[in-house]
């Protein structure tokens, strides 16, 4: 990904998850940051999956 652009790239993905499922806009932040991965539960939502370190 591109690093030039990280602001208008943070606020292009923050816009992506919450339009793919009503999370909280500080969670979507913290989630982007910890740069995680969103993953599916069998149920269909979308969540953060746990970091492995």
């Amino acid at each position: 990904m591109n690093e030039n652009n990280t602001g208008n790239d943070l606020a292009r993905k923050v816009r992506l998850i919450k339009n793919m499922q009503s999370l909280p806009e500080e969670v979507v932040i913290k989630f982007i940051e910890s740069k995680g991965k969103l993953i599916r539960t069998k149920k269909g939502k979308l969540k953060i999956a746990p970091k492995i370190k």
